[in-house]
């Protein structure tokens, strides 16, 4: 999954049955990297005692670097904001690649209860 609904019981999928399909592609190394992410972020996503078991889970935003600084990233932000408001999620869990990104996201995502990571 990059952007959509994160559910707790996903939690318990063992990694291996996560990787199977990806195992060998380009997208191997990014998804394992995104299953440490969320194993170790699961209580504060989740809660301790997963009060949420939904969450809104963005991942993976990127601009191609010809388009960059034409606003297309903050639109795209919005309105995944937008989406989440729109189907009832009171949790959003927001992945930035960088200590660059994190500012922008926090200035961006208008929600009132996020995580970033």
């Amino acid at each position: 999954m990059l952007n959509g609904v994160a559910h707790s019981s996903e939690l318990d999928v063992p990694f291996d049955d996560v990787m199977r399909e990806l195992r060998g592609t380009k997208l191997e190394h990014i998804f394992t990297l995104i299953h440490a992410v969320n194993a170790r972020g699961a209580d504060a996503v989740f809660g301790p005692r997963r009060e949420h078991s939904r969450v809104f889970d963005m991942k993976i935003l990127s601009t191609d670097r010809s388009l960059r600084k034409a606003g297309i990233a903050t639109h795209l932000v919005r309105k995944t904001v937008d989406v989440a408001k729109e189907n009832g999620f009171k949790k959003m869990k927001c992945e930035v690649t960088s200590k660059f990104s994190k500012p922008n996201f926090e200035t961006i995502v208008d929600f009132p209860n996020v995580s970033f990571f």
